[in-house]
């Protein structure tokens, strides 16, 4: 399972997310102070939901990986195998 914080890191390289982040920053260098701020905080919530339902959904499957038996019985020629 993905930590959070990695999982965090992994939002952070999606494309939407970087154009955010490069709006953000134009806002700030244009002087819009509170436009960059309401983006950033958009960005952190988005982030934050995002990479807690990626690491809810990676130990679910775990989950249901341990559920699945590793090994089966099959029937070859009427023999079991």
């Amino acid at each position: 399972i993905v930590p959070i914080g990695g999982a965090l890191m992994g939002q952070l390289k999606e494309p939407l997310i970087l154009m955010l982040l490069g709006s953000a920053a134009l806002s700030v260098f244009l002087g819009n102070t509170s436009d960059a701020i309401s983006i950033a905080i958009a960005l952190l919530i988005v982030s934050l939901v995002a990479a807690v339902q990626e690491y809810r959904s990676e130990a679910a499957i775990e989950k249901l990986a341990n559920l699945v038996p590793p090994t089966c019985t099959i029937l070859r020629d009427g023999r079991v195998l």
